[in-house]
């Protein structure tokens, strides 16, 4: 079992290094950016909570921070905060998603290493990582909303799943 964590400690280190000189010259973290994405797709702080699998502290203050730096506003209405990305972190988020995800970098680096371009394998590795995220999240009961993210590249749709 050592070795599973190991894995999975190894593969989480790895994704952060490679996302880390992407999302720095947007003057982001690989955390600040996933804060970001979660909450274009839920705009109310629990609702990016749960997108993330955080804890209530964790979120207020990484969104207080957002705040500061003039990414986000937060509105309270009754017993919901609401947040809106400002004009600023709009054009931010659109650039460093444009970097990271649009640009297919991720995809096309793992794609090189794992198949050498051969098509085949890469719909068969990518379906492999989906089935092993799906796998993790489940075994270690992962607090995140499911499916945060999805491919739709080559017609397969992968849902990263818990």
């Amino acid at each position: 079992m050592d070795q599973v964590f190991f894995a999975f400690k190894r593969s989480h280190h790895a994704a952060l290094n490679f996302a880390r000189p992407i999302l720095r010259r947007f003057n982001l973290t690989p955390a600040r950016f996933d804060i970001i994405v979660a909450a274009t797709i839920d705009p109310t702080q629990a609702g990016v909570r749960r997108l993330l699998g955080l804890g209530r502290a964790t979120i207020s203050e990484m969104l207080g921070r957002l705040e500061e730096l003039g990414i986000i506003t937060r509105e309270k209405l009754g017993r919901t905060r609401r947040i809106a990305l400002t004009a600023a972190g709009r054009a931010l988020f659109e650039k460093a998603h444009r970097a990271c995800v649009e640009s297919q970098s991720v995809t096309q680096t793992l794609d090189a290493l794992f198949t050498n371009g051969r098509g085949r394998e890469v719909l068969a590795c990518r379906s492999v990582l989906a089935a092993v995220t799906t796998l993790a999240r489940r075994a270690f009961s992962d607090g995140a909303t499911p499916t945060l993210y999805e491919s739709r590249d080559a017609g397969v749709e992968i849902l990263f799943a818990a």
